[in-house]
């Protein structure tokens, strides 16, 4: 098991394109995707509020689903709130999330191994990006990769570029940027 030593990460966002959680291929992957919900508290009420008045409002149309698919749906919901929000202050990263809930969602294709993380042994699970998997490659998901702030930036920009390479991504000027904000030392 790898030990990373805590004191020298360097922090490099990895962009993925984006795939919705209702996506067949997501389903049956055992993962979901959701966008990040960036709100306080009152606004987390608000939208609980809000959903509610919609489903009295619309229960006419509701009732010709299935009882199993509204509470699937509905389910859905505050579960991608626990795993997808963060403070409005971070609301400029439009970040998404891919989760997966250990024993509630089936493994499926995921893989679990244990790692070790910072001195702390994490069960961590894994999905095979060789193209075994339909559309689930490193060429046909990634999208760019920022780096930094780093004092190394150059160096990681070209280690990056050796396993891209060797992922047979196609590199181009715009795929690995550096991180704009300087560096603190």
């Amino acid at each position: 098991m790898p030990i990373f030593n805590q004191s020298n990460d360097v922090g490099c966002a990895i962009f993925l394109k984006a795939f919705t959680h209702l996506d067949d291929a997501t389903i049956e992957l055992g993962i979901y995707s959701s966008p990040v919900f960036y709100f306080s508290d009152q606004d987390a009420d608000d939208m609980f509020q809000d959903v509610a008045q919609k489903i009295t409002q619309c229960s006419q149309a509701l009732s010709l689903l299935s009882g199993a698919g509204i509470s699937g749906m509905y389910f859905l919901m505050p579960r991608s709130i626990s795993h997808g929000s963060k403070h409005p202050g971070f609301k400029e990263e439009r970040e998404w999330r891919i989760f997966h809930t250990y024993q509630l969602d089936e493994l499926k294709k995921l893989r679990m191994e244990t790692e070790v993380i910072a001195g702390v042994p994490q069960r961590i699970l894994k999905l095979s990006l060789d193209g075994s998997i339909p559309g689930i490659s490193v060429p046909e998901l990634l999208s760019g990769i920022l780096i930094g702030p780093s004092q190394y930036q150059n160096e990681i920009a070209m280690a990056l570029q050796d396993e891209l390479r060797r992922a047979k991504v196609p590199i181009t000027n715009d795929l690995i940027r550096f991180s704009p904000i300087p560096l603190r030392t």
